[in-house]
């Protein structure tokens, strides 16, 4: 989330299952020390951003930006928020809820 509590990413792929989703949500926290932020023209005006590691895009910009210096600013903020949140993901999907930290945590 950014400071005026818009979205600031979302992963690249769906994911078929929960599972699947952790597994990558466990990737991405794993090499996140390694990421780069990849900033692209989304359009002839604006800028997007993607969180890549080891040639594999995990994650990309929501929404677009007018400046480039935004897009990488927003995507450094996303990286900041991958490596500092704990406790505080639970994945609702219908009836179902997943405790991400404590599986994220197993896998680290």
């Amino acid at each position: 989330m950014s400071g005026n509590n818009r979205n600031l990413g979302h992963a690249v792929r769906d994911f078929p299952d929960v599972d699947s989703c952790v597994a990558e949500v466990r990737e991405l926290r794993h090499g996140v020390t390694a990421a780069a932020c990849v900033i692209i023209r989304a359009d002839e005006r604006n800028w997007a951003w993607r969180v890549r590691v080891d040639d594999v895009d995990y994650a990309e910009s929501s929404r677009r930006y007018n400046r480039r210096i935004q897009a990488e600013h927003a995507c450094a903020s996303f990286v900041r928020q991958v490596v500092t949140a704990a406790g505080i993901y639970l994945i609702q999907r219908r009836d179902l809820y997943a405790e991400l930290d404590e599986v994220v945590s197993q896998g680290s």
